[in-house]
């Protein structure tokens, strides 16, 4: 009786023990994926404000230089 008190016990706290560690698994693989989306997000902004000021300078010297 004793024995397999103790056996249902290991296997509850393995049971624990290891939805713990998927639960943690899980959670990490999430921020790593949000990182890696605001990564790409920060790419893109600059990217996009890299083409602005291209635009804008080139429309800065088109103005300048038809001006006359």
């Amino acid at each position: 009786m004793q024995s397999q008190f103790s056996e249902i016990v290991t296997v509850v706290i393995a049971s624990i023990v290891l939805a713990l560690l998927l639960v943690g698994f899980i959670v990490a693989m999430l921020v790593m994926y949000r990182r890696r989306q605001y990564e790409h997000e920060q790419e893109l902004l600059n990217a996009r404000l890299e083409i602005q000021e291209n635009i804008f300078r080139n429309l800065s010297e088109e103005i300048h230089d038809n001006i006359g």
